[in-house]
Protein backbone atom coordinates (compact mmCIF):
# COMPACT_ATOMS: atom_id res chain seq x y z
CA UNK A 1 0.00 0.00 0.00
CA UNK A 2 0.91 3.90 -0.97
CA UNK A 3 0.68 4.74 2.72
CA UNK A 4 3.19 2.36 3.82
CA UNK A 5 6.44 4.10 4.57
CA UNK A 6 9.99 3.42 2.86
CA UNK A 7 12.06 5.25 5.07
CA UNK A 8 13.32 3.70 8.21
CA UNK A 9 10.71 4.53 10.52
CA UNK A 10 8.60 2.21 13.95
CA UNK A 11 5.82 1.02 12.33
CA UNK A 12 2.93 -0.13 15.33
CA UNK A 13 -0.06 -2.06 14.79
CA UNK A 14 -1.73 -0.50 17.76
CA UNK A 15 -4.68 -3.40 19.38
CA UNK A 16 -3.49 -5.52 16.84
CA UNK A 17 -5.71 -8.32 18.80
CA UNK A 18 -8.93 -6.20 18.56
CA UNK A 19 -8.79 -6.76 15.03
CA UNK A 20 -10.91 -9.04 12.76
CA UNK A 21 -9.11 -12.29 11.57
CA UNK A 22 -8.80 -11.04 7.78
CA UNK A 23 -6.95 -7.80 9.13
CA UNK A 24 -4.46 -9.70 11.62
CA UNK A 25 -3.49 -12.12 8.63
CA UNK A 26 -2.54 -8.47 6.45
CA UNK A 27 -0.21 -7.32 9.23
CA UNK A 28 1.24 -11.11 9.95
CA UNK A 29 2.92 -10.95 5.95
CA UNK A 30 4.38 -7.55 6.89
CA UNK A 31 5.36 -8.56 10.98
CA UNK A 32 6.56 -11.89 9.15
CA UNK A 33 8.22 -10.91 5.96
CA UNK A 34 8.54 -7.43 6.47
CA UNK A 35 6.65 -7.05 2.89
CA UNK A 36 3.35 -6.81 1.34
CA UNK A 37 1.38 -8.19 -2.38
CA UNK A 38 1.48 -4.65 -2.99
CA UNK A 39 5.19 -4.77 -3.76
CA UNK A 40 6.35 -2.71 -0.19
CA UNK A 41 9.67 -3.97 1.18
CA UNK A 42 10.28 -2.50 4.75
CA UNK A 43 13.57 -0.46 5.69
CA UNK A 44 16.14 -2.72 6.87
CA UNK A 45 16.59 -0.40 9.78
CA UNK A 46 12.18 0.03 10.78
CA UNK A 47 11.34 -1.19 13.67
CA UNK A 48 7.56 -3.38 13.39
CA UNK A 49 5.66 -3.79 16.66
CA UNK A 50 2.23 -3.98 18.21
CA UNK A 51 0.43 -3.39 21.41
CA UNK A 52 -2.91 -4.64 22.68
CA UNK A 53 -4.82 -5.65 25.64
CA UNK A 54 -4.46 -8.88 27.15
CA UNK A 55 -7.50 -11.34 26.91
CA UNK A 56 -7.57 -11.25 30.74
CA UNK A 57 -8.90 -7.42 30.25
CA UNK A 58 -12.01 -8.57 28.87
CA UNK A 59 -11.86 -5.75 25.95
CA UNK A 60 -12.77 -7.40 22.77
CA UNK A 61 -9.23 -8.92 22.18
CA UNK A 62 -9.86 -11.69 19.62
CA UNK A 63 -7.75 -14.88 19.07
CA UNK A 64 -4.35 -14.41 16.88
CA UNK A 65 -2.72 -16.69 14.23
CA UNK A 66 -0.22 -19.22 16.88
CA UNK A 67 1.92 -18.09 13.54
CA UNK A 68 1.89 -14.44 14.42
CA UNK A 69 1.88 -14.95 18.30
CA UNK A 70 5.19 -17.05 17.72
CA UNK A 71 7.00 -14.43 16.00
CA UNK A 72 6.01 -11.62 18.45
CA UNK A 73 8.43 -10.77 21.31
CA UNK A 74 5.67 -10.27 24.34
CA UNK A 75 6.29 -7.81 26.77
CA UNK A 76 3.46 -6.78 29.57
CA UNK A 77 3.86 -3.19 30.56
CA UNK A 78 3.00 -2.04 34.24
CA UNK A 79 2.08 1.28 35.56
CA UNK A 80 4.10 3.42 36.99
CA UNK A 81 2.82 6.41 38.64
CA UNK A 82 6.01 8.01 39.28
CA UNK A 83 6.60 8.15 35.66
CA UNK A 84 2.66 9.25 34.71
CA UNK A 85 2.51 11.83 37.35
CA UNK A 86 5.43 13.50 36.25
CA UNK A 87 4.34 13.33 32.79
CA UNK A 88 0.84 15.12 33.69
CA UNK A 89 2.81 17.93 35.17
CA UNK A 90 5.18 18.38 32.49
CA UNK A 91 4.24 17.48 29.04
CA UNK A 92 0.35 17.28 29.07
CA UNK A 93 -0.05 20.63 31.45
CA UNK A 94 0.33 23.74 29.13
CA UNK A 95 -2.79 25.45 30.59
CA UNK A 96 -2.70 27.18 33.89
CA UNK A 97 -6.02 25.19 34.52
CA UNK A 98 -4.29 22.35 32.77
CA UNK A 99 -1.60 22.45 35.74
CA UNK A 100 -4.13 23.36 38.70
CA UNK A 101 -6.09 20.16 37.77
CA UNK A 102 -3.14 18.15 37.10
CA UNK A 103 -1.38 19.29 40.62
CA UNK A 104 -4.51 18.52 42.41
CA UNK A 105 -4.57 14.58 41.19
CA UNK A 106 -0.51 14.32 42.01
CA UNK A 107 -0.89 15.53 45.43
CA UNK A 108 -4.11 12.80 46.07
CA UNK A 109 -2.35 10.75 44.37
CA UNK A 110 0.95 11.13 45.75
CA UNK A 111 -1.01 10.51 49.39
CA UNK A 112 -2.84 7.60 47.89
CA UNK A 113 -0.85 6.43 45.37
CA UNK A 114 -2.72 2.97 45.64
CA UNK A 115 -5.48 4.57 43.86
CA UNK A 116 -3.54 5.40 40.39
CA UNK A 117 -4.59 2.16 39.05
CA UNK A 118 -6.91 -0.05 40.09
CA UNK A 119 -8.52 -1.43 36.73
CA UNK A 120 -10.73 -4.46 37.76
CA UNK A 121 -12.02 -6.75 34.22
CA UNK A 122 -14.20 -8.72 36.81
CA UNK A 123 -16.18 -5.15 38.44
CA UNK A 124 -16.39 -4.08 35.18
CA UNK A 125 -17.81 -7.49 34.19
CA UNK A 126 -20.25 -6.86 37.00
CA UNK A 127 -22.08 -3.52 36.49
CA UNK A 128 -19.62 -1.52 38.70
CA UNK A 129 -18.44 1.40 35.97
CA UNK A 130 -15.79 3.74 36.29
CA UNK A 131 -12.14 2.64 38.01
CA UNK A 132 -9.23 4.31 38.57
CA UNK A 133 -6.49 4.21 35.68
CA UNK A 134 -4.35 6.77 34.18
CA UNK A 135 -6.58 7.27 31.22
CA UNK A 136 -9.72 8.19 34.01
CA UNK A 137 -7.49 10.16 35.66
CA UNK A 138 -6.62 12.14 32.60
CA UNK A 139 -10.41 12.32 32.33
CA UNK A 140 -11.06 13.49 36.10
CA UNK A 141 -8.50 16.52 35.04
CA UNK A 142 -10.75 17.77 32.17
CA UNK A 143 -13.73 17.56 34.78
CA UNK A 144 -11.75 19.86 37.02
CA UNK A 145 -11.28 21.95 34.02
CA UNK A 146 -14.35 22.39 32.94
CA UNK A 147 -16.17 21.96 36.40
CA UNK A 148 -14.63 23.89 39.13
CA UNK A 149 -16.35 27.32 38.28
CA UNK A 150 -19.48 26.41 36.24
CA UNK A 151 -20.63 23.22 37.82
CA UNK A 152 -22.61 22.91 41.02
CA UNK A 153 -20.56 20.45 43.24
CA UNK A 154 -22.93 18.02 43.12
CA UNK A 155 -22.82 17.36 39.47
CA UNK A 156 -18.80 17.87 39.45
CA UNK A 157 -18.49 15.15 42.27
CA UNK A 158 -21.29 12.81 40.64
CA UNK A 159 -19.24 13.21 37.21
CA UNK A 160 -16.02 12.13 39.16
CA UNK A 161 -17.53 8.98 40.90
CA UNK A 162 -18.60 8.08 37.65
CA UNK A 163 -14.86 7.85 36.07
CA UNK A 164 -12.86 6.69 38.33
CA UNK A 165 -15.58 4.46 40.98
CA UNK A 166 -17.42 5.18 43.66
CA UNK A 167 -14.77 4.05 46.19
CA UNK A 168 -12.10 6.09 44.76
CA UNK A 169 -14.35 8.99 43.72
CA UNK A 170 -15.42 9.08 47.48
CA UNK A 171 -12.39 9.63 48.99
CA UNK A 172 -11.18 11.94 45.92
CA UNK A 173 -14.26 14.63 46.33
CA UNK A 174 -13.21 14.53 50.22
CA UNK A 175 -9.97 15.26 49.44
CA UNK A 176 -11.35 18.45 47.33
CA UNK A 177 -13.56 19.46 50.04
CA UNK A 178 -11.15 19.36 52.56
CA UNK A 179 -7.53 20.62 50.57
CA UNK A 180 -8.29 24.40 50.74
CA UNK A 181 -9.24 23.87 54.75
CA UNK A 182 -5.16 22.63 55.36
CA UNK A 183 -3.57 25.32 57.17
CA UNK A 184 -1.10 27.33 55.05
CA UNK A 185 2.38 25.76 55.51
CA UNK A 186 4.20 29.09 54.67
CA UNK A 187 2.19 31.70 56.81
CA UNK A 188 2.75 28.92 59.81
CA UNK A 189 6.46 28.86 58.83
CA UNK A 190 6.50 32.50 58.28
CA UNK A 191 5.12 32.87 61.68
CA UNK A 192 1.38 33.64 61.37
CA UNK A 193 -0.95 33.31 63.40
CA UNK A 194 -3.34 29.60 62.65
CA UNK A 195 -5.62 27.98 64.14
CA UNK A 196 -5.57 24.11 64.58
CA UNK A 197 -8.28 22.02 62.48
CA UNK A 198 -11.11 20.33 64.59
CA UNK A 199 -11.61 17.61 61.59
CA UNK A 200 -8.50 14.68 61.91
Amino acid sequence: PDFLPRQECVILFDELANALPATQTACQRIVLDRSSDGGWVAHPRTLICAASNRRTDRCGVNSMPASLDNRLVHLEVKPDVSFWTSWLLSTYSTTQAERDASAVIVSYLSWRGDHAYKFDADAVQKGNHGCPTFRSWEGVGKLLIAGYESWSGEVLHAMIKGTIGIGVGTEFVTFLRLKDKLPDIDGILAGKPWTVPDAP
